[in-house]
C-alpha cells in the first residue's frame, strides 16, 4: 500500500484548522504557516474612521428600496456591490477634502507650499493665483495680475517669499504675491 505523505494524511490539503495553521498551496509545494492574531491598535484616526463607517452603514440601511436600486444600477459593469460603492462615496465626502476653482479657473498650472498654506497659480487671463487652507481646503486669499500678465506658470517658496512666473512677453516674475 502507499505512503501518504502531504498534509494530514492527505494529498493536499487548504484553509485553517484553528485560527492557528493554514495550509496552502505553493509553486513550491504544500506549505503550512501559524498564523498569529493581529492585535487591534486602537488610536484615535482609526476610533474615528470606525465611527464614521458606522455611521455609513446606518445611513445605508435606513435608505428605501428606491435609493438603493440606484447604486444596485450604478455598480453594474464593475466589480463592486451596492453597498461597497456607497460607503465609498460615503467616505470619500467625509474625508477627502477637495478645492474646486470656480468658472473659468480650469487648469492649475504651478503649486507650492509655504509650509502653511498652498498656492496654486491658474491658466487664466490675466494670470491667477490662489492661497487655500490645506486643512479646510478653502480659498484664503487670491491675487489677480495685471492686464498682460497671462497664466501663472510656476510657483516656488525660498523660505521667504512666494515667486510666481507668469506665461508674458517679455518673461515676468513676481515676488511675494500673497
Amino acid at each position: 500500500m502507499p505512503k501518504v505523505t502531504g498534509p494530514l494524511g492527505s494529498l493536499s490539503a487548504s484553509g485553517s484548522v484553528g485560527d492557528i495553521l493554514t495550509f496552502s498551496q505553493r509553486k513550491s509545494g504544500q506549505q503550512v504557516r501559524f498564523q498569529r492574531k493581529q492585535k487591534d491598535v486602537l488610536t484615535a484616526g482609526r476610533i474615528a474612521h470606525r465611527a464614521e463607517y458606522s455611521a455609513g452603514v446606518s445611513l445605508w440601511n435606513n435608505l428605501t428600496s428606491a435609493q438603493k436600486l440606484w447604486f444596485k444600477t450604478a455598480v453594474r459593469g464593475i466589480a463592486m456591490t451596492p453597498f461597497s460603492l456607497f460607503i465609498k462615496n460615503y467616505l470619500l465626502d467625509k474625508f477627502l477634502k477637495i478645492w474646486t476653482g470656480v468658472t473659468g479657473q480650469n487648469y492649475c498650472c504651478a503649486l507650492t507650499s509655504d509650509g502653511t498654506y498652498i498656492y496654486a497659480g491658474l491658466n487664466t487671463t490675466p494670470a491667477y493665483v490662489v492661497k487655500i487652507n490645506p486643512s479646510t481646503m478653502a480659498t484664503v486669499s487670491t491675487w489677480s495680475g495685471a492686464g498682460g500678465q497671462d497664466s501663472c506658470r510656476a510657483l516656488t517658496f525660498d523660505g521667504t517669499y512666494i515667486y510666481a512666473g507668469l506665461s508674458t512677453t517679455p518673461a515676468y516674475v513676481m515676488r511675494n504675491i500673497i
